[in-house]
């Protein structure tokens, strides 16, 4: 049950970053000077999922859950970040 809760936290902040990688690489916006930062972050997200699943189908459940945590935490941080950020009713401008 604690896999499947830390996966679906991991799964919203990863699906944005390969939206936004698409996108980079439809619009050009992505080129040589920086593919290599968006690949060290696509690699680290697509290490957290599939090195969790794979823990977790060798039956080393509480390495998944570690492995799981590392990328939920940043994700819980940054989504309470950016509710207070809206919440706060200041101006950012």
């Amino acid at each position: 049950m604690a896999f499947r809760i830390l996966w679906a936290i991991n799964m919203p902040p990863a699906a944005v970053f390969a939206y936004f990688f698409v996108a980079g690489l439809a619009d050009a916006s992505i080129s040589s000077s920086n593919i290599g930062l968006w690949l060290g972050v696509f690699l680290v997200w697509f290490a957290i999922l599939c090195g969790s699943v794979a823990l977790h189908r060798a039956r080393r459940a509480a390495l998944a859950h570690l492995v799981l945590a590392q990328g939920a935490i940043g994700a819980v941080l940054a989504a309470l970040f950016l509710m207070m950020v809206m919440g706060s009713g200041g101006r950012w401008n």
